[in-house]
């Protein structure tokens, strides 16, 4: 299974997600080929959608695969196609960092791709980060492959 990392260095704390590659393989494949590189962006509360943390990503990827909007858990990783708002420049990677979450864009309640979860050592200090996000604003992260 591939694995990738998200490194919240600004403050401290990282963690490990395994992609589904068998339920949303293109998805993970598209996110894997923007990974070439590593991916560094601002990530910011999701404040709309609950207990979310994510940033906007330089790829595009349009189609929907391995949806949810209900079922969702902590740990949970997304990617949101802006399926519904044709961003076809852009995706979202979403992280859930608790329980309470509802998938929403600009144009309302969305299905976001599910592609991956944070492997089970990590679900503590993913939701560390997500409460710090919330309380004390956007931080950067560096996503690579891992």
């Amino acid at each position: 299974m591939r694995c990738i990392e998200f490194d919240f260095a600004e403050r401290g704390g990282k963690v490990r997600c395994e992609l589904f590659d068998n339920t949303a393989p293109n998805s993970c494949n598209a996110l894997w080929d923007a990974l070439e590189t590593p991916i560094n962006k601002r990530c910011e509360h999701g404040i709309y959608s609950g207990q979310v943390i994510g940033f906007l990503t330089d790829f595009s990827y349009p189609e929907l695969e391995n949806t949810r909007i209900i079922g969702l858990k902590n740990g949970d990783i997304l990617l949101n196609t802006y399926s519904t708002t044709k961003l076809e420049k852009y995706c979202e990677i979403v992280l859930v960092y608790g329980d309470e979450i509802l998938p929403c864009d600009r144009a309302g309640q969305a299905r976001w791709n599910h592609i991956g979860h944070v492997v089970p050592e990590d679900a503590a200090k993913l939701t560390e980060i997500g409460l710090r996000i919330m309380d004390k604003g956007r931080e950067d992260v560096t996503v690579t492959r891992g």
